[in-house]
């Protein structure tokens, strides 16, 4: 992740992963984004106890915020946990990602149907999986988490 990056949390629920990467990373631009109203509302509070700038939580739907020309095709990434199906990440976080722009999705299981049908509808996307085989969580590696990586799809 770049110096000053801007970043999207899509369906941030309590500001996983939003919040621990903004810790991580001061510098860069966060917003964490949640449908439901009161996840929202927990994920600001949650976000200003931080301390940090450049950091907000709104309630809204990724693909409604794509429309707003603030946010249109202005963040370097994208992050989401246990949201949706990959195609439909994809496409809610395509008008939101700049053009070199990437997604990162934390995802469990076998992904090999998901893939699939997210290449049908994104042809020219390199999808890279990451498997999380982190010593000491052995649930990771007995629920096959990983996370995915997706570029090439935006704009």
């Amino acid at each position: 992740i770049k110096k000053k990056a801007r970043i999207i949390d899509i369906g941030t629920g309590g500001g996983l992963p939003g919040i621990p990467i903004k810790i991580a990373r001061p510098d860069v631009f966060m917003i964490l984004t949640d449908s439901i109203a009161k996840k929202a509302k927990i994920a600001k509070m949650l976000a200003a106890h931080t301390g940090l700038r450049n950091i907000d939580a709104i309630r809204t739907r990724a693909e409604e915020l794509a429309k707003d020309k603030i946010y249109r095709n202005s963040f370097d990434w994208a992050f989401s946990r246990a949201t949706a199906r990959l195609s439909k990440l994809m496409a809610w976080s395509k008008g939101l990602l700049k053009k070199d722009g990437k997604l990162a999705a934390y995802k469990g299981g076998d992904l090999s149907e998901e893939i699939k049908e997210a290449k049908k509808l994104f042809p020219f996307a390199e999808i890279k999986t990451i498997d999380l085989n982190i010593k000491g969580a052995d649930s990771f590696i007995k629920d096959e988490k990983k996370v995915v990586v997706c570029s090439n799809f935006a704009v």
